[in-house]
């Protein structure tokens, strides 16, 4: 706490008011992601909603990025097991830019890991030949 308290203004500033992200913060003040988050927690610094959109999210990249997709497909069951619990959206193609509603595919958390992890090891024997 003595290394943080006397910071906790400039981290109001640049952060909570700023434009900093908590990786970049943690970077400046040289600790790891979780060691910030800890700091702004004992702080009694509430984090950045996730809620912010283009640029000013933390996770922006380069604009191609888009989560409109997840309000096309109502989430009711999952399309393999039928379970209602845990819906993702699943790009069939892999291309997370290819919204298109053919491509979206209702699935549950463990259908999801279990396609993926049969594509990692379709390709890993594949390369083995």
């Amino acid at each position: 706490m003595d290394l943080w308290l006397p910071r906790k203004a400039e981290i109001l500033e640049l952060y909570a008011l700023g434009d900093q992200s908590q990786a970049q913060m943690a970077e400046r003040y040289g600790v790891t992601l979780a060691g910030f988050q800890k700091a702004l927690a004992r702080l009694g610094i509430a984090p950045k909603s996730r809620g912010r959109m283009g640029e000013a999210n933390g996770r922006f990249r380069d604009g191609t990025q888009s989560t409109a997709y997840r309000a096309m497909i109502e989430k009711t069951h999952c399309n393999r097991c039928g379970t209602s619990e845990a819906l993702l959206i699943h790009h069939r193609d892999g291309v997370h830019t290819n919204n298109t509603p053919d491509n979206l595919e209702v699935l549950c958390s463990p259908c999801h890991t279990r396609h993926h992890k049969q594509e990692y090891w379709a390709r890993v024997k594949g390369s083995q030949s």
